[in-house]
C-alpha cells in the first residue's frame, strides 16, 4: 500500500508543474453550467480456467456474469465540478427465470485536472449466472435456465491516479467531461498508478462438479481475495473532426503485483505474483457552447495465473449522453 501511495503522491506533486494550456488547442466555455441526461450500461465478470497445456482441459472455462440492467440519470456541472445521480430502468434486466437476479451497489468519484486524473470506486454485486454452460455441464440443454448462483458475492474497491505529460495541448476535461473543448487534435503519453481489492465469496465451490477435478488443489474453491498494485504506461489522442466532433481513445497497459488468497477444500492458499493489467477508454461525441452529446466506453481487465488456475476479472461501462449548457 505504501508503494501505491508513494506513486499517487508523486503524480500529485508532478501536477504542480502544470503550465497554462495553449488556447489554440484547448478552449474554455463562457457558460459555466451544464445539465446532461445519460443512459448507462455496466457489467463485471470473472472467469476460472484450468491452467493446463491440454486444449480439451483448458477449454473448460467457468464464466460468472451478473444480471444487470440499464440506468438512467442526470449529471449537473458548474465549471469543473460535476454531480450525477442515476436510477435503474425498470424491466431492463434479462429474464430472471433464465439468468437469475443480481443486487448491486456502484459508487464512484472522478477528478479531472489539467495534469492529473483520479478516481475511487466501490462496487458490490450479489447473484451471478454461469455463461456458456454447454462447455462444462454435460446435462445442460439449449433453452434451459442458466445455472444460477444467488449466493456468490463480489466486492471491488479501488483507487487510481494518472498523469498527463502534454496538458498544454491535450485536455482531459474535454475528452471525459466536456467541460472544455479540444479545438485542435492532440495527444499525450500517460502514466497511471492503480490499486484495487477484490473479494469473491460463495456458500459452496465456484467450480461445477463436472469440471472440478481439472483444477487440482483448487477443488472446493469457495472464496478468493486479490489485492493488486500496478503502474501502467498509457497513450491517448483526441481527434477533432469538422471542428465540433471528437474521437478519443486511451489505453493503459502494465504489470501488477498481487497478494492472493484462495479458500479451497484442501487448505487456505496464499501467494504473491505478478499480473498483467489493461485499461481501455473510447470516447466520441459532439461538443459546442450549447449542445453536448456522445458516448464514453471503458473496460478494465486483470489476468492472474496460478499453477492450477487462471483467474481473470473484467469490468466495462458504457454511457450515452445528451446535454445543454446554460
Amino acid at each position: 500500500m505504501k508503494y501505491l501511495l508513494t506513486c499517487i503522491l508523486f503524480i500529485i506533486l508532478l501536477s504542480a508543474s502544470a503550465i497554462p494550456s495553449d488556447s489554440l488547442f484547448i478552449g474554455r466555455y463562457a457558460k459555466k453550467y451544464s445539465l446532461k441526461l445519460f443512459v448507462s450500461s455496466r457489467n463485471t465478470s470473472f472467469s476460472l480456467r484450468p491452467n493446463s497445456p491440454i486444449d480439451s482441459i483448458k477449454s473448460k472455462v467457468v464464466y460468472y456474469i451478473p444480471n444487470l440492467g440499464y440506468s438512467i440519470g442526470l449529471a449537473a456541472s458548474y465549471k469543473f465540478f460535476v454531480v450525477s445521480l442515476s436510477v435503474k430502468i425498470p424491466n431492463s434486466t434479462k429474464d430472471e427465470s433464465i439468468y437469475g437476479s443480481t443486487s448491486y451497489q456502484d459508487f464512484q468519484i472522478h477528478l479531472y485536472q489539467p495534469k492529473i486524473g483520479a478516481a475511487t470506486y466501490y462496487r458490490r454485486y450479489k447473484g451471478f449466472y454461469i455463461d456458456k454452460p454447454q462447455n462444462i455441464i454435460t446435462h445442460w440443454n439449449s433453452g434451459d435456465a442458466l445455472p444460477q448462483r444467488p449466493d456468490i458475492e463480489m466486492e471491488d474497491i479501488g483507487l487510481n491516479a494518472f498523469y498527463v505529460f502534454n496538458d498544454k495541448e491535450y485536455s482531459l476535461r474535454a475528452a471525459y467531461r466536456q467541460t472544455e473543448k479540444q479545438i485542435k487534435s492532440a495527444s499525450s503519453f500517460l502514466i497511471k498508478a492503480d490499486f484495487n481489492k477484490v473479494n469473491i465469496t460463495g456458500d459452496s465451490s465456484f467450480l461445477p462438479s463436472q469440471v472440478e477435478s481439472y483444477f487440482g488443489n483448487m477443488q472446493g474453491l469457495k472464496a478468493m481475495s486479490f489485492t493488486s498494485f500496478g503502474v501502467m504506461a498509457g497513450y491517448t489522442r483526441t481527434k477533432v473532426i469538422k471542428k465540433n466532433y471528437y474521437f478519443t481513445p486511451s489505453i493503459f497497459v502494465g504489470p501488477g503485483y498481487n497478494i492472493k488468497y484462495f479458500d479451497t477444500k484442501i487448505s487456505d492458499y496464499y501467494n504473491n505474483t505478478l499480473s498483467l493489467k489493461f485499461n481501455l477508454r473510447l470516447g466520441a461525441g459532439y461538443n459546442t457552447s450549447k449542445n453536448i452529446f456522445g458516448f464514453l466506453f471503458e473496460t478494465d481487465a486483470n489476468l492472474m495465473p496460478e499453477k492450477e488456475i487462471r483467474f481473470q476479472s473484467t469490468f466495462f461501462t458504457l454511457n450515452v449522453f445528451y446535454g445543454r449548457r446554460f
